[in-house]
């Protein structure tokens, strides 16, 4: 809990890691540096350390506005204090019409409607309620299944029957922290474009669970239209069936994208040079500084479409 405000007193150790090129003095595993302080000193560039290993400097207002949504430990250990309770339930609808007419003694119609919409709160488990959650998507998926079909009996050993149909399946693949439409880029104080309602991506490493988006949704919708002939003939022991079959299908897919902005803050923001760094500084300590590593935004221009042919004849008898 220190660590929110800054503190990181509980994270030093005396184990020693070696000597800072800056004054001379030993490098501790855990202890944390000022950026502000960063110099080069016989050609390597170091720090020097935050006294008692807690931040002095003003603390970024991003990075405190993200600490006040983060959720407090269930535990009092230093690792692995939080856990989250939480459930995904599956939501499973279908329904089904059908409509049956017979026009004459020879001719007969049917229209059917299939409609299903499985809807899966997590594809997985979150770590960390929302809309911080970073580990597990929803999934929404529709399906919609419409046919239309005629019978004409020819003789009692000739009957032909011709079904059209459509099908269309949509698998979307979202993040909960887009459902309240919140620019949360803004609201935390971050730069935005204002286009996405993704949770940014917040990568810190070390001992923390990491919130935050993502790489974007995605959403597949696949549509198909089929028709089909069967002419059924019956003479003396053979039933023989000759049909025909054509289906056009096409795939579109659309990457969302991450423009809401990944950034990974790394212990080597707030380490003590360059040659000692794998075990000093925090990730989080940086991120609390606004020191980011690095930050990548990313936005699909253009979506992906296949499209696929099929056709068939067939006899049996």
């Amino acid at each position: 809990m220190a660590n929110r405000s800054g503190n990181f007193a509980a994270n030093l150790t005396t184990t020693v890691e070696g000597t800072s090129p800056c004054n001379g003095k030993p490098i501790y595993y855990g202890e944390i540096f000022n950026p502000a302080t960063v110099r080069s000193v016989g050609g390597t560039l170091c720090r020097d350390p935050f006294p008692g290993n807690i931040i002095t400097t003003p603390l970024s207002a991003a990075a405190l506005n993200v600490t006040k949504m983060y959720p407090m430990p269930t535990n009092p250990s230093l690792t692995n204090n939080y856990t989250y309770a939480s459930s995904y339930p599956v939501l499973d609808a279908a329904e089904t019409i059908r409509i049956d007419q017979t026009l004459h003694n020879q001719d007969h119609i049917f229209v059917s409607y299939n409609v299903r919409d499985n809807n899966r709160y997590y594809t997985g488990t979150p770590n960390l309620p929302e809309p911080l959650n970073a580990s597990a998507s929803a999934q929404d998926m529709p399906t919609h299944l419409a046919r239309i079909g005629y019978t004409h009996i020819f003789s009692p050993t000739a009957v032909n029957s011709v079904v059209a149909g459509f099908d269309r399946v949509v698998n979307n693949l979202y993040y909960h922290s887009q459902d309240s439409h919140t620019d949360w880029d803004t609201k935390l104080g971050i730069p935005s474009d204002g286009l996405s309602t993704f949770y940014p991506g917040l990568n810190w490493g070390d001992i923390y669970a990491n919130p935050g988006c993502c790489t974007g949704g995605f959403v597949e919708t696949d549509n198909m239209g089929s028709l089909s002939d069967i002419l059924t003939l019956s003479k003396g022991r053979h039933n023989i069936s000759l049909g025909a079959e054509y289906r056009y299908e096409q795939s579109n897919a659309v990457n969302q994208g991450s423009d809401e902005g990944v950034f990974d803050f790394d212990r080597n923001m707030t380490a003590s040079d360059q040659l000692n760094y794998s075990n000093t500084g925090n990730g989080y300590a940086s991120f609390l500084l606004g020191q980011v590593l690095y930050a990548s935004a990313t936005r699909e221009l253009v979506g992906e479409r296949n499209v696929a042919f099929y056709s068939a004849l067939f006899g049996q008898d």
